[in-house]
């Protein structure tokens, strides 16, 4: 399945991360990442690495994300089958609610602006976030797909 998804992850305690000529400081919080996958294997794959990246901290670290994703306790992925791009669709609806991006981070082949692809949710509990990316997922016009879904 070929298409949009978003991780909800979770930072227990405030940290930095040099990527390239960037720095990024991140609270502790919970975050949405926010993706396409349209190479070979779709949002499995791509997930299914992202998953593996958390997990273990072993992929060769190609995108941002690689380097967030070993220091946070929560990967929770939603997903959407979608022939378009629509990830900084998804960032403008969270925008739009009111959350911020941390700019720069994971859109550096962006070029629409949004910000960054990494939103800010906070000091939320993780169902509220969850219930937050489905309604975003829903203004953006995709049907969300939950965890199980979205790996196998």
């Amino acid at each position: 399945m070929k298409g949009v998804y978003a991780i909800i992850l979770k930072l227990d305690r405030h940290m930095s991360l040099n990527l390239g000529k960037k720095r990024f400081d991140l609270n502790s919080g919970i975050y949405i990442y926010a993706g396409s996958a349209f190479g070979p294997g779709g949002i499995y794959a791509r997930l299914g690495r992202h998953l593996k990246t958390f997990k273990t901290g072993a992929t060769k670290k190609h995108w941002h994300i690689d380097f967030l994703l070993p220091h946070s306790t929560t990967f929770v992925p939603v997903c959407a089958p979608s022939t378009r791009k629509l990830e900084c669709e998804l960032v403008r609806s969270l925008r739009e609610s009111g959350f911020k991006t941390v700019d720069g981070f994971g859109n550096t082949d962006c070029r629409s602006d949004c910000g960054g692809h990494l939103i800010i949710l906070g000091d939320l509990d993780l169902r509220s976030a969850i219930e937050i990316v489905v309604a975003a997922f829903d203004r953006t016009g995709l049907k969300a797909n939950l965890e199980h879904e979205c790996l196998n």
